[in-house]
């Protein structure tokens, strides 16, 4: 049997999944941060979960997380893309915008945000703590 990754060992290939998901001229990538981020919610799902491994399911939906960040980051950074998803309403005459902040955008979201969102799932893989 195979002893368990490491989180920086997790986080690494995660890392590698989002790199190879991204198109071919991908955004400019503070893999740093990036991974840096990454190992700090592996280690808050492993220490919440109380265990050694983490399940597959988990880490596709960590992949598809940041991947969704470094996404949404490469359009906000875009001048020629308007984002309109927090544009509430919109008046013509005397021209009065509304926007709706009720939501981050996945800019602002961070690894405590990415943590209550995976929280639900995370209970079914939460190992009783003292039992192997």
């Amino acid at each position: 049997m195979h002893p368990p990754k490491t989180s920086k060992q997790i986080a690494q290939e995660i890392l590698n999944q989002i790199e190879n998901l991204l198109p071919e001229n991908p955004p400019t990538l503070n893999k740093a941060l990036l991974l840096f981020n990454i190992e700090s919610l592996v280690i808050q799902i492993l220490d919440y979960c109380n265990r050694k491994d983490l399940p597959r399911v988990l880490e596709m939906n960590i992949v598809e997380m940041f991947f969704n960040k470094v996404n949404s980051e490469r359009h906000e950074n875009n001048l020629e893309d308007i984002d309109i998803r927090n544009l509430k309403s919109l008046k013509m005459d005397d021209t009065e915008f509304v926007f709706n902040y009720s939501e981050q955008s996945n800019v602002e979201k961070d690894t405590n945000y990415f943590f209550e969102k995976l929280r639900p799932t995370l209970n079914v893989y939460r190992k009783l703590k003292g039992f192997k």
